[in-house]
């Protein structure tokens, strides 16, 4: 999904930076730290929390890298919990933090065609648009002024697909773009940790993520 929005970026961009290579016309950093060095503006894209808090602590972090007053774009599956620490943690470092939580498949994505909904403050949300817009072709949706806001839509969106699809009994995987059922386990975790510090009760996210467990237990992990 990050190489899709990458490319897609490059194709109307110049002067960009990655962490993995995705063609010609990029400059390949090393660690995070260098891959921020002298943007106005940092996109990620990665795999849950833990990725996230990874990326940005230490010496090699991105953090420890960012331009004073530079926005970073982060696009990835969080709890809002995460994108509180996140924020805070940008604003120790005079930084931005904007939550664009992106819906879509990989076909979508390289289409250009993603939607994205926005955490943030409109001040800075309006920096970075014309970026967004170079792949959220789908539509652009600002939800609210903390990044947080944004994590909630995309779980709740999340809640609701799994219901839907449930509900239709439709099993079937799309041609393209299958996400897998180690993904899907990682978001339902998600939304249940969510429920949780929040004394929220989801018992179908619990009946969900029984379903995947017992799903990986039969080697059938890499089936949509």
């Amino acid at each position: 999904m990050g190489s899709a929005i990458a490319k897609n970026i490059l194709n109307k961009h110049e002067n960009f930076n990655v962490q993995e290579s995705i063609g010609k016309g990029v400059r390949v950093a090393a660690i995070p730290r260098e891959t921020v060095n002298d943007a106005d503006i940092i996109i990620s894209c990665l795999y849950d929390d833990k990725s996230c808090f990874k990326t940005a602590h230490g010496e090699n972090g991105y953090l420890a890298g960012m331009k004073k007053d530079a926005i970073h774009i982060n696009t990835t599956t969080i709890t809002p919990k995460a994108a509180m620490e996140l924020q805070k943690l940008h604003e120790q470092y005079n930084a931005h933090y904007i939550a664009a939580l992106i819906i879509g498949r990989r076909e979508v994505a390289r289409a250009g065609k993603l939607s994205s909904f926005l955490g943030e403050n409109r001040q800075a949300i309006d920096r970075v648009r014309p970026i967004i817009d170079f792949y959220s072709g789908g539509s652009i949706a600002i939800v609210g002024d903390e990044p947080s806001q944004a994590n909630v839509i995309k779980l709740t969106g999340s809640i609701l697909s799994y219901e839907e699809r449930i509900r239709n009994r439709n099993y079937e995987a799309p041609i393209e773009g299958v996400y897998g059922v180690n993904g899907g386990l990682k978001d339902i975790n998600a939304i249940l940790n969510t429920g949780h510090e929040t004394d929220v009760q989801l018992s179908f996210c619990q009946i969900v993520k029984e379903q995947y467990l017992s799903i990986i237990n039969h080697d059938l992990k890499d089936k949509d």
